[in-house]
């Protein structure tokens, strides 16, 4: 079985438990490693096979000229040896006709034999997609590939053979590098999406490229037995790894098997990406958390700056609700696309109470334009929350739900139960709704089906709002104040329910 890694100093130690985890998982299979490098030294590769059955695994070294990119314009901010995977054609033996890349951030658990003997039925690489909905839109926007799905190049079968004949030559790869620089965020990754796309063949996430993400996402249907007994590759990507501290991920477990006793660097709280240069690895990962630590920062105290300017006045104006369709009738027609920014605004951000908004929408467009607009206002809000929790990960959810609390809500694990918690969570009013849109992207659900479910379960609660605004707007009091005591009477049987829930179950622990 041929295997690809391309790698430097920085990624030496990962790799010698990946070989340990293909020969463990694969007791039956002999193993050629090509090992793609300009840097690696005879040491590194005693340590690459330090405890290496020879007789079952031959470690090739691939030394890659210096000069393979040298002048490309892409260098000033990609290293090199990520797109050396790109070149495989060029520098593997004529006889092999397939090889499985695997990062160095990857293990294996179960049998690669499924995998490797997959008919690519006319398709050059066999791969799993990591992403969805609207990133899987962008993305194929972004490239123009014509791939129906964006996948992960960390583990990729590759038809060599299909390769050296399809027509695209390593001077094509160049030429597209060169003149697609700015546009190659993810770099090779990037560039085998766009080149190759719509000749992938798609692949079973679970099986074959399980990270922690995609893990989250089917916990409804996965747990860690089921990974033990059904996944052969678990990939460590991104920028938390098993081997710094304070890892947070459950798949952990599988990475700590396979490298007991061997000496594996801890001191970097984030590592680099496999491929990359030592220097560039141990500093890519920290710059990369300063400057998201610096974003971060910039925009809470830009938000604290504008509370403490405005806020209180904000606060002030929208309590008020008849005043609210005073404000807006001033805008003429665009008052409703100011109502929506408002509304987006105060979905994401906390300084605006959201039923005064909600009356004075009804107030302002009537009952059933005043629910239109605050739901094009809340989907704009949910969806700059989703980015924010996608840019900036786990610490920022931790910000608004601590890591001790998150773990409680055993739910989030089942989408069964998730889908349920959620509508009854979204549906009843003023439960913490907006916290938990901070978590879609860490849930075992597709955003698109996140927005539908919460999206759906917002009317009611919406609706019994600028109900009450516009029976107000008709000086009809007593059914607005009907309207409002049921809506009171709802949520307090609601947190009642819930607390005895909770109190039930703290009882039973």
């Amino acid at each position: 079985m041929n295997i690809l890694v391309t790698i430097d100093a920085n990624y030496v130690p990962q790799t010698a438990v990946l070989l340990r985890s293909l020969l463990h998982s694969n007791p039956d299979e002999f193993f050629t490693v090509y090992v793609a490098h300009s840097s690696l030294t005879d040491r590194d590769f005693e340590k690459i096979g330090d405890g290496i059955d020879s007789n079952r695994c031959v470690v090739v070294p691939v030394p890659v000229s210096e000069s393979l990119f040298s002048g490309e314009t892409v260098l000033g901010r990609i290293p090199k040896e990520t797109y050396y995977r790109l070149f495989a054609i060029d520098f593997l033996p004529e006889d092999v006709e397939r090889i499985l890349y695997l990062d160095a951030d990857t293990v294996a658990i179960n049998s690669l034999r499924p995998y490797y003997d997959l008919d690519f039925g006319g398709s050059l690489i066999a791969a799993s997609s990591h992403t969805f909905g609207l990133v899987e839109f962008i993305n194929r926007v972004r490239l123009k590939s014509k791939g129906r799905k964006y996948v992960n190049a960390g583990v990729m079968l590759m038809n060599i053979q299909g390769m050296r004949i399809c027509g695209i030559t390593t001077e094509d790869i160049r030429r597209y590098i060169k003149a697609n620089a700015k546009k190659l965020i993810l770099a090779d990754q990037d560039v085998i999406n766009a080149l190759y796309g719509d000749r992938i063949l798609q692949v079973d996430p679970r099986l074959f490229n399980l990270d922690e993400k995609v893990f989250m996402q089917h916990g409804g249907q996965i747990d860690l037995d089921w990974v033990k007994a059904n996944t052969a590759v678990v990939h460590y990507n991104g920028a938390d790894k098993p081997w710094n501290p304070n890892y947070s991920g459950r798949l952990a477990i599988f990475y700590e098997r396979h490298s007991e006793g061997l000496d594996l660097p801890r001191e970097e709280a984030g590592a680099p990406e496999s491929g990359r240069s030592e220097k560039k690895g141990q500093t890519g990962g920290r710059k990369k958390k300063i400057i998201a630590g610096i974003v971060l920062v910039s925009i809470l105290a830009a938000l604290a700056a504008a509370y403490l300017m405005t806020g209180k006045q904000l606060l002030e104006f929208f309590k008020d609700s008849s005043g609210i369709k005073v404000w807006l009738d001033g805008f003429g027609v665009w008052g409703r696309i100011i109502f929506i920014a408002v509304r987006a605004f105060q979905t994401v951000i906390k300084i605006i109470p959201a039923e005064p908004l909600e009356i004075g929408a009804g107030y302002a467009f009537g009952t059933w334009g005043g629910l239109l607009f605050c739901m094009l206002g809340t989907l704009a809000g949910s969806l700059i929350i989703i980015m924010l929790a996608k840019i900036f990960g786990a610490k920022l959810l931790n910000l608004f739900v601590p890591a001790k609390k998150l773990r409680s809500f055993a739910f989030a694990r089942d989408s069964k139960k998730l889908t349920a918690a959620l509508f009854v969570m979204y549906l009843i009013p003023g439960t913490p709704k907006d916290l938990f849109t901070y978590m879609a992207p860490f849930l075992p659900m597709k955003i698109s089906r996140f927005l539908l479910i919460t999206g759906i379960a917002r009317i009611p609660s919406i609706l019994m709002s600028t109900w009450i605004g516009e029976e107000l707007t008709e000086k009809n009091y007593i059914a607005a104040a009907v309207i409002f005591a049921a809506t009171l009477l709802i949520s307090g049987v609601y947190m009642l329910v819930s607390k005895n829930r909770a109190a039930a179950a703290k009882s039973n622990a």
